[in-house]
């Protein structure tokens, strides 16, 4: 097996967009496995907070290869818009599937010991959590709160309350997937620097402001102007790309509210409680609230309970805008990550990544097929991987959709994956 392909490691983000908390995380991922080449498996046009990315996959992709990485592969747009659970499953299977032996993450605690406790509470479901978990559930809890008390009971906590930070769960969910997928993968935490992951102000000074901040201050019409505000934050590569896109606009969730208002005043109950996220009355207070409001956010905001978090409700939203159903979520993502289902598709890569690209087609130590053409490497597919490769192409359609793109032009069929 070639030496380069033995180092790969493995990095999972959605670069919404690229900022200098990423530049530091690639660095030092490189500095600590001594400079070996970098994989990034980055969601789509659709993240999993439940909603579109404030740019294309591609241009995204585009700054992670300015930024460091050799090699960008997109994670399949079932399980860049669900919840940690199966953002972590999908991207997991893909490194089990490449053969990638390291996975690097951004950590508050940097403390994998005990993010290795979480996971195999999680993974094994002991009685005591789930008892726990069952109690949170019903006095009304969400059930991530729920889960966070159960796992603090599990492992003799004293603080019940006390919550991961955003990027130790996501660790974790990484941590549990290697357990359940018995992936042959090694952690690596890098310390997280700067604001906090859902902070929406940027700091007054310093080098480090949260992705949700940036996104705020990028305006909603992109035209050839200078991002003073955000340049200290992001990459001088990222401010360049921006400054180069005046034809692709800024895309927020606001964007989808006639298609997403319209599949909702269409559907049966019935058949939005099929849907991935829906039941326990959510599509219910859906169909009676769409009617009340003008916007998405207000929509949102009829929504909210204590039960309903931001989260759980623009996941809702996704399935909806996709048609994703949870029946067959459970199917196509169980084929993915244990059936023989899962693929790599390749987004842009470096001189780097593509000697990677080489080495992998040309191996046999890869499980899953790497595509860089979807027109020609298509038959490589089985029926349910074509089946999660057609989300994608959906979801492709319905961003350029939204945004008044050419719906050819701009297609996964005819964009190629970005070289530098």
């Amino acid at each position: 097996m070639p030496r380069e392909y033995l180092n790969a490691t493995g990095i999972v983000a959605e670069y919404n967009p690229f900022h200098n908390g990423h530049l530091y995380h690639i660095k030092e991922t490189r500095d600590r496995t001594g400079d070996a080449p970098v994989v990034a498996i980055m969601s789509g046009n659709f993240v999993q907070r439940g909603e579109p990315a404030i740019f294309d996959k591609y241009v995204r992709a585009h700054m992670a290869l300015l930024g460091g990485a050799d090699l960008v592969i997109e994670l399949p747009t079932i399980f860049s818009v669900g919840g940690a659970e199966a953002f972590a499953a999908g991207a997991v299977a893909i490194m089990k599937g490449l053969g990638i032996k390291k996975i690097s993450f951004g950590s508050e605690s940097r403390d994998i010991a005990k993010m290795k406790a979480t996971a195999k509470i999680l993974a094994e479901e002991p009685p005591e959590f789930k008892a726990a978990l069952r109690t949170g559930i019903d006095e009304g809890l969400s059930f991530a709160k729920a889960r966070s008390i159960a796992c603090n009971i599990a492992l003799g906590e004293e603080d019940l309350t006390a919550r991961q930070g955003s990027n130790d769960i996501l660790a974790t969910e990484y941590l549990r997937q290697i357990i359940l997928q018995k992936a042959d993968i090694e952690p690596l935490a890098i310390g997280r620097t700067g604001a906090e992951y859902l902070e929406t102000k940027l700091p007054k000074t310093g080098r480090y402001a949260s992705a949700s901040a940036i996104r705020k201050e990028i305006p909603y019409l992109i035209e050839l102007i200078q991002f003073t505000r955000v340049s200290s934050f992001v990459p001088a590569t990222t401010s360049q790309l921006i400054g180069t896109i005046n034809t692709n606009y800024k895309c927020i969730l606001n964007d989808f509210f006639p298609i997403i208002a319209c599949k909702i005043l269409r559907g049966r109950e019935e058949e939005l409680e099929k849907l991935l996220g829906g039941g326990e009355g959510l599509t219910k207070k859906l169909m009676n609230e769409i009617r009340k409001v003008g916007n998405i956010d207000d929509l949102t905001g009829a929504m909210l309970s204590k039960r309903y978090t931001v989260g759980r409700i623009q996941r809702l939203y996704m399935s909806i805008l996709l048609g994703i159903e949870e029946a067959e979520f459970k199917d196509l993502s169980d084929a993915f990550v244990n059936g023989g289902s899962a693929y790599a598709r390749v987004l842009g890569f470096t001189g780097k990544g593509s000697k990677l690209i080489k080495e992998i087609k040309k191996g046999d130590f890869a499980t899953i097929p790497i595509i860089t053409n979807i027109n020609k490497e298509r038959e490589l597919f089985d029926e349910k991987a074509a089946k999660i490769l057609d989300y994608d192409i959906y979801a492709t359609d319905l961003f350029n959709l939204a945004k008044s793109r050419n719906l050819y032009d701009e297609s996964d069929f005819t964009t190629r994956p970005v070289m530098i």
